[in-house]
């Protein structure tokens, strides 16, 4: 579970990176983009921009799902070390904000 994990996240990284450049590419171009794509590269970008937007709504929230859960079942005191070091930052920006009140 951890490879296919590990795996599915280095996939969506290289994706997004190829979708953000070819977009990139585009706004960069002087011409307006043509409604076919030119190259390869263009048309896997046209083809993962709906993947990749249905993975990190469903796919990536599962994920964390399962890895919470995998804390919580097998390291509880590590995954309640976690919850408490996330919370810390919001907790001293909550703090520096009523301290800065009159």
């Amino acid at each position: 579970m951890k490879i296919a994990l590990l795996t599915l996240a280095v996939l969506t990284a290289c994706a997004s990176e190829l979708v953000i450049d070819v977009q990139a590419a585009q706004d960069g171009a002087s011409n307006a983009p043509s409604a076919a794509p030119e190259s390869v590269r263009e048309a896997l970008a046209v083809v993962l921009k709906p993947v990749l937007a249905l993975l990190y709504i469903i796919a990536l929230p599962l994920a964390l799902a399962a890895l919470v859960w995998a804390l919580c079942v097998f390291a509880p005191v590590q995954a309640l070390v976690l919850g408490l070091l996330l919370l810390m930052p919001a907790i001293g920006r909550l703090l520096r904000q009523r301290a800065a009140r009159p």
